[in-house]
C-alpha cells in the first residue's frame, strides 16, 4: 500500500515500487491523490491498508509522510518504505518551494510551466506526464496545501514499531538527504539507501527497490537480487 507524493500520481508509484514488490512476494495498491493534503493522504491509505489487509505501508513525499503515521498508530506490520521524505515536523524552508511552484504556476499557467519543466531532466518529465491528469487549479491547489502541511515529527517516527525502509537521493533539494537521515536515526528499527537523481533516469524503479532493500537490510537480511529492469 504505497501512496504518492502531491502532484503526482498512482501510475508513478507503479513504475517507482511495482517491480521491487513483486519481486519481495508483495502486491501492490494505490491510488490517485489530487488533494495534496497529507491528513486526507493519511486517513485514505489507513483506510485501504486496513480493507486490503496491507501488510507494507509506505509512500513517496507526502505519501511517506502519511504512511510514517499510518505506520506509528498499527504494530502490526511487516514493514514500512518510505521514499524521499521531505520534512520533519512544521513547514519551514523546504515546504515553502512547493508554495512557490504553486504560485509559479498560478502565475505562468500550465502550458507554458510545463513547457520550462519540459528541459529539466527526468523530474521534469514526471511533472509533465503528472500535472495534465490533475489538471492546473487542483495542482497550484495541491501545492500550496502541500506547502502548509505538517510531517511527522521526531516524537512520532519513534512510535513505529515496523523495521522501515528509507530511500534518498543525496542531490533532491526538494528532498534534502538530511531529513532522510534525521528520520532513519529518530525511527527504532531503519535504514537508508541512498542514490544520485541520475541514477533513475533510465529506470524509476530504483527509488523502490532502494527502499525495499533498506527495508531488508533493517531486518538483517540481506539485499534482494536484482530484478530486471523494463526494456
Amino acid at each position: 500500500m504505497i501512496a504518492h507524493g502531491s502532484g503526482s500520481t498512482a501510475d508513478f508509484v507503479r513504475r517507482a515500487f511495482g517491480r521491487a514488490l513483486r519481486a519481495a512476494g508483495y502486491d501492490l495498491v494505490t491510488w490517485d491523490d489530487s488533494t495534496g493534503d497529507v491528513h486526507v493522504v493519511a486517513d485514505r491509505l489507513a483506510y485501504l491498508a486496513a480493507h486490503n489487509t496491507a501488510r507494507l505501508v509506505g509512500g513517496i513525499s507526502l505519501g511517506a509522510h502519511a504512511a510514517a503515521w499510518v505506520a506509528a498508530a498499527q504494530n502490526d506490520l511487516d514493514g514500512v518504505l518510505l521514499a524521499l521524505p521531505a520534512w520533519t515536523g512544521p513547514p519551514g524552508s523546504t515546504a515553502a518551494r512547493s508554495g512557490h511552484a504553486a504560485e509559479s504556476l498560478a502565475r505562468d499557467g500550465l502550458e507554458r510551466t510545463l513547457s520550462r519543466l519540459s528541459n529539466g531532466g527526468w523530474v521534469g518529465d514526471e511533472l509533465v506526464r503528472a500535472w495534465p491528469a490533475h489538471g492546473e487549479d487542483a495542482v497550484v491547489a495541491a501545492l500550496r496545501r502541500t506547502a502548509a502541511s505538517p510531517a511527522p515529527t521526531l516524537d512520532d517516527l519513534a512510535k513505529v514499531a515496523a523495521p522501515v525502509g528509507i530511500a534518498a537521493f543525496v542531490d533532491d533539494v526538494f528532498h534534502p538527504l538530511v531529513v532522510a537521515e534525521e528520520w532513519r536515526d529518530a525511527l527504532p528499527r531503519a535504514a537508508l539507501r541512498t542514490m544520485r537523481l541520475a541514477d533513475a533516469a533510465a529506470d524509476r524503479g530504483i527509488v523502490g527497490q532502494g527502499a525495499v532493500d533498506a527495508w531488508r537490510q533493517a531486518l538483517g537480511q540481506p539485499p534482494s537480487p536484482p530484478a530486471s529492469a523494463p526494456r
